[in-house]
């Protein structure tokens, strides 16, 4: 039990370490115009690759934490890696309320982390079936 929630734990460093990374580069790649205040965003002045690497990071992150969670964790089951997803879950929400968004990024927030998390568990079994 102990294993399986120090691997939900990484696996949320980890997760959100990719994602700090991801939306790091497209930043960096992608800045915001001069004058864009972001105590009070208006994403309509972000770049659009910028906001795509939100979203990538979005599923990056609970993959890459779904993976950790598992290889960290060795659950039998899924468990673990949908906590992380639904902890990303949330995250993506809570951002979505205080951000006003464009639709699509509605979409990928409040769809894609507990799949992506869920993939992650799959690849990390594949490499360890016998965990």
């Amino acid at each position: 039990m102990g294993r399986r929630i120090g691997g939900v734990v990484v696996g949320i460093l980890a997760a959100g370490l990719v994602v700090m990374l991801v939306e790091g580069v497209g930043q960096s790649a992608f800045p915001p115009p001069a004058g864009f205040d972001p105590s009070a965003p208006d994403l309509s002045l972000v770049p659009l690759p910028a906001l795509v690497s939100v979203a990538l990071a979005w599923v990056l992150g609970p993959l890459a934490g779904g993976l950790v969670a598992t290889l960290v964790g060795r659950p039998p089951g899924p468990l673990p890696a949908l906590v992380l997803g639904a902890f990303f879950l949330a995250a993506d929400i809570a951002n979505l309320v205080m951000i006003p968004s464009p639709w699509w990024l509605w979409v990928v927030g409040l769809l894609a982390p507990l799949p992506a998390a869920w993939a992650g568990f799959a690849w990390a079994r594949r490499r360890r079936p016998s965990a």
